[in-house]
């Protein structure tokens, strides 16, 4: 397993941390991780300490188990992505496939790696905007057990603050969709365990602190205790104060910013120490410098942590390196697509071991010589195949790479490109959605309240939604609804209805689905 690590590091750290300055955010939004998260998430630090000698034995028994006494954790993840009720502004899942070769580089010398277990799509506005009174409640419908959840919602909302946060309440983690390069690994970190550098001093600013006594106080303005410089003796705190940790030294800038801050800083005990690079390249810090890096303390909560979890009972995902290229099948080069008012089935043959496969579709002109746009970047496991809407008499050009679910970073693997033409559709015809399943929640629901109405189709179109009463009397006339290709939710006021049983149809022109809902008082 070392050397897919050491491999997976070496493709990945070029773009890693080059690119890391041109995709931060201008305005630096912090993380909404709260100073509460973090004093639960230290509950979680310190109970781990105490059990350390029971994880460490029950890990050298499970390690004794494997082929190679393999020391590798791996950790399922799911990636939720949000778009817009109508199915724009959501992110690729090329996207998706990055975040997770940033986590699996910057995890790699902890043996913690991660493989995609699924990308899950949403279309709604709550969960896009990242809606307070609705989304917690989307999400933990969706929460896949066992896994590390990361929902993604749109750009940065100018009104939020943080631009991602881990939520020890609900165990999952949110982001924005243009979250910087580090920013994932950040929160990774808070999921296991790991406060800001500067926990105890979260949101105050040194020289106003300061100001009267020339250095820091004993306790931040939140009520926490401030880390000391020493690290031995009577005034050491480190084991505690602030992160918990002593090889991560006092971080009084929770502003951060750039890659400067005060050049020295008093502690409590008005001991002069100058901020150095442990702290404005740790990945917990709020200083944007790269390369950022985990302290040895941090490496071994986090390890404890994945202990606890149980991602050492995980089974390596098989297959796990990517062996062969897979050949498109059809549309294939010079073909043209005569599908009517229906989309176009992308077929290609397999791979010789591939647990999935990105699939890219580009508008282009000049027989695939010009990209117009990118129509879609989408990952397809355990299948050979796609249906995408496509738009008629235009030109496409598409390739499929292949993946496993933990080898997703290399450029090779690709088949060559395919260019068609989409030419004999029948202009204005209207799809006709294909509903693969469907719920409603809360449900019973309380009088007064709303309740969401889900549906999954595989592909776009059109379909009505009523209420009627058990005496199977119309309350709500038809509804028309437009469905864009996943998981679409539609908010339904049902503040009028009295309380008891309801039937709410979803009808389209080759289905009729009828689910029961009950109002409570």
């Amino acid at each position: 397993m070392s050397s897919h690590i050491s491999f997976l590091s070496t493709l990945v750290a070029l773009f890693l941390f080059s690119g890391t300055v041109s995709a931060q955010h201008v305005h630096h939004p912090g993380c909404g991780t709260s100073v509460q998260d973090q004093e639960l998430i230290k509950e979680r630090l310190f109970e781990n300490r105490r059990n350390r000698a029971a994880l460490e034995a029950e890990w050298a028994a499970v390690k004794s188990t494997r082929t190679v006494n393999d020391s590798t954790m791996w950790v399922p993840t799911v990636f939720h992505m949000c778009s817009r009720a109508d199915g724009t502004g959501q992110h690729t899942d090329a996207w998706v496939l990055q975040q997770m070769c940033y986590l699996n580089t910057n995890f790699a010398d902890q043996n913690i790696q991660f493989y995609l277990v699924n990308v899950n799509r949403f279309n709604s506005d709550q969960m896009y905007t990242n809606n307070e009174t609705s989304s917690d409640y989307i999400r933990s419908i969706h929460k896949v057990n066992g896994a590390m959840n990361i929902f993604v919602g749109g750009p940065t909302q100018p009104s939020s603050g943080y631009g991602a946060y881990y939520s020890p309440f609900q165990d999952w983690i949110f982001t924005w969709n243009d979250i910087y390069a580090w920013g994932l690994t950040h929160e990774v970190g808070h999921l296991l365990t790991l406060p800001h550098t500067f926990n105890g001093w979260e949101g105050t600013d040194y020289a106003t602190e300061s100001a009267a006594t020339g250095h820091a106080p004993e306790m931040g303005t939140n009520g926490k205790p401030v880390e000391k410089a020493a690290r031995s003796g009577a005034a050491e705190n480190c084991q505690w104060a602030a992160d918990g940790f002593c090889d991560t030294p006092p971080d009084y800038s929770s502003g951060g910013g750039g890659c400067s801050g005060t050049t020295t800083w008093n502690d409590p005990d008005n001991v002069s120490f100058t901020l150095d690079n442990s702290i404005r390249l740790n990945f917990m810090s709020y200083f944007f410098c790269t390369p950022k890096v985990f302290t040895q303390n941090q490496k071994d909560a986090m390890r404890l942590d994945a202990l606890t979890r149980g991602y050492h009972y995980v089974q390596e995902p098989i297959p796990l390196m990517v062996d062969g290229t897979p050949t498109i099948n059809w549309p294939n080069n010079g073909a043209v697509a005569h599908y009517v008012g229906t989309p176009v089935e992308l077929k290609w043959d397999a791979a010789a071991t591939a647990g999935g496969y990105l699939v890219t579709v580009e508008r282009t002109i000049n027989n695939g010589s010009i990209v117009v746009s990118t129509v879609t970047q989408r990952t397809v496991f355990d299948a050979t195949s796609l249906w995408i809407t496509l738009q008629p008499n235009l030109e496409y050009t598409w390739k499929v790479k292949a993946l496993t679910r933990y080898d997703l970073c290399s450029a090779a693997n690709e088949s060559t490109k395919a260019t068609f033409t989409t030419a004999g559709w029948a202009l204005g015809t209207d799809l006709v959605a294909d509903i693969e399943s469907s719920r409603i929640y809360p449900n019973p629901a309380s009088k007064g309240t709303e309740v969401v109405v889900e549906v999954n189709v595989p592909f776009g179109g059109d379909a009505q939604l009523s209420i009627s009463n058990t005496l199977g009397q119309t309350l709500m006339s038809k509804q028309n609804l437009s469905f864009v290709s996943g998981l679409n939710f539609q908010h339904l006021d049902v503040s009028s209805l009295s309380a008891g049983m309801y039937i709410i149809t979803i009808e389209t022109e080759n289905q009729r689905i009828s689910h029961k809902l009950m109002i409570q008082e």
